[in-house]
């Protein structure tokens, strides 16, 4: 018996489709695809740019966590942990270059919206 799929109900996710696309994972799929796709490349690197963040953020709980643990002998006198829980404490910087590469992503996207954009014209003087 397998567990059930969880797919979010309409007005709780972020991407709308029809109700049978809703039940299976290829619908949601699509949906999520379709809606990059329609978005500008700015807002897609900006839902790029925050997944990354995301992930970064929790590769960087995950490896803190980690950290925390693998220093427990230290202090209780226990045996040392094997190598994989030394390994998983790389992922908090792991997880901070994620998160610095985002908000250099993030920057750069900004700076371009605001180069394209036009300049605001000058107030007119017509008190004379």
């Amino acid at each position: 018996m397998s567990a059930p799929l969880l797919v979010p109900p309409h007005g709780c996710g972020e991407f709308q489709g029809s109700e049978s696309n809703a039940r299976s994972p290829n619908g949601f799929v699509r949906d999520a695809l379709s809606t990059l796709i329609s978005m500008g490349e700015s807002d897609r690197s900006g839902v790029l740019a925050d997944a990354v963040f995301r992930v970064g953020a929790a590769l960087v709980a995950v490896g803190t966590v980690a950290s925390v643990v693998a220093l427990l002998p230290l202090f209780l006198g226990w045996d040392a942990f094997p190598t994989a829980v030394y390994l998983l404490c790389f992922l908090a910087p792991a997880g901070l270059g994620l998160i610095l590469v985002a908000l250099w992503q993030r920057a750069r996207t900004r700076s371009a919206r605001l180069r394209s954009a036009p300049l605001p014209s000058a107030p007119s003087d017509h008190s004379s």
